[in-house]
């Protein structure tokens, strides 16, 4: 029936971009879909293995974000060699199209009234307002690696480099408020920046101690918490769904190990024990139940490991980039050059789909 449906789709060309004019229904935000680029833009069905190209002609690989409720996404493209956000409705609704400015890296506010994404024409960022399409540059004078909205959307981090820094060096943590043109400087010298879950302290590694640290975001003025330092490089730094705990990978040269520390103490323990040589990549599930790692055995072999209070389960998978949970927490989507691999987490099922992707697959909301 769904794919009865699927060659029924009324698809319209317009300038090199693909718009869906008809309701897709497996689109709903009911079921678990991703969406992935290569050269184009693709959404897939999980639940009914299917894959759709919904767009071509994007600027650049990093060029578009889910909305908050999962209906639409939006889209840098360029039209007639002219910059434009398109915002495509999944559920066959009116397309719009907004002149912008060229850029990279868009992430959708969670009120879905905004659209912030680094500058390539210049330096700082721009911020789009959804209702009435205007533009508003901000943070000039700083080249932007990456933002993050605060959960409320008051606000954003940045983190990015001044016009007078070496790229060669890690960048610096700003805060961006809404409706304030002042760039808040936060901290200089960021490996790694996460902001809680409820939005009130941002996580970071500073590359002058090396060390991993908390900074309070609703009083700025306070100093930072060190909570732990360490001789190898931390990396991938994970909050857990409930703001009390922070996992953080510490990488050796040829070993690296998963550690957690709580908050409230700030005592850290391993968070795998005698599991393999090499564990990274660690992820809460979005409930809080569960958690996965990758690892490396002995033998070489490279598995996916997920456990909660009750089960371990081992699933063999090539090594990647990295991996993201579905936000029902059901399955996980591991991303390689050549496939991407969906692990279910409940009964281990695998599901593998040959496809090359630039960047890391985006779950629907």
């Amino acid at each position: 029936m769904i794919r009865g449906l699927l060659t029924r789709l009324t698809l319209l060309l317009t300038t090199g971009f693909v718009a869906l004019i008809a309701i897709m229904p497996f689109l709903a935000p009911s079921t678990q879909i991703f969406a992935y680029s290569d050269d184009d833009l693709w959404v897939h069905d999980v639940r009914h293995h299917i894959s759709h190209r919904i767009g071509t002609d994007l600027l650049g690989f990093n060029a578009w974000t889910w909305s908050p409720d999962g209906t639409k996404i939006g889209v840098l493209v360029t039209r007639d060699g002219i910059p434009m956000f398109q915002i495509i409705d999944l559920q066959g609704g009116e397309m719009r199209w907004l002149t912008v400015r060229a850029g990279q890296f868009p992430v959708w506010s969670p009120d879905g009234a905004h659209i912030v994404y680094a500058a390539t024409d210049a330096e700082g960022i721009y911020i789009v307002n959804i209702a009435d399409g205007s533009l508003m540059r901000h943070a000039v004078g700083v080249l932007a690696r990456e933002i993050v909205w605060l959960p409320d959307s008051r606000g954003l981090v940045l983190t990015g480099w001044s016009l007078t820094q070496e790229r060669n060096v890690n960048p610096n943590a700003y805060l961006i408020q809404l409706g304030d043109p002042t760039l808040r400087f936060l901290y200089e010298g960021v490996q790694r920046t996460r902001i809680s879950p409820d939005g009130s302290r941002l996580a970071l590694v500073s590359s002058r101690r090396n060390a991993l640290e908390i900074l309070s975001l609703e009083n700025t003025d306070d100093p930072s918490l060190e909570l732990a330092r360490s001789n190898g490089s931390v990396r991938h730094l994970i909050w857990s769904p409930d703001n009390r705990q922070l996992i953080y990978e510490v990488a050796f040269t040829n070993l690296s190990s998963l550690l957690v520390v709580d908050i409230a103490d700030g005592l850290a323990r391993t968070l795998v024990n005698d599991v393999s040589e090499y564990a990274s990549y660690a992820a809460w599930s979005p409930d809080g139940q569960k958690f996965a790692f990758y690892s490396q055995l002995e033998s070489g072999e490279t598995q996916l490991t997920i456990q909660n209070n009750t089960l371990t389960r081992n699933v063999p998978v090539s090594l990647s980039t990295g991996f993201t949970w579905s936000p029902d927490s059901r399955f996980l989507l591991v991303s390689t050059s050549t496939r991407f691999i969906i692990v279910d987490a409940i009964n281990g099922d695998v599901e593998t789909i040959p496809a090359r992707s630039n960047h890391l697959p985006m779950w629907q909301p």
